[in-house]
C-alpha cells in the first residue's frame, strides 16, 4: 500500500513536470513567432 501510493505520487509528479514543460515549449514558440513577426 505504501509503496503504491509513493508510485501514484510519482507520477502525478511527472505528470506535472510535462504539463509544465509543455506549456514554456508552447510559450516560447510563441514568443518566437510572435518576434520573428515583429522584425
Amino acid at each position: 500500500l505504501n509503496f503504491l501510493s509513493i508510485n501514484c505520487s510519482a507520477r502525478q509528479k511527472n505528470v506535472e513536470l510535462a504539463i509544465s514543460t509543455f506549456s514554456i515549449l508552447s510559450f516560447v514558440r510563441d514568443f518566437h513567432s510572435e518576434a520573428s513577426f515583429t522584425h
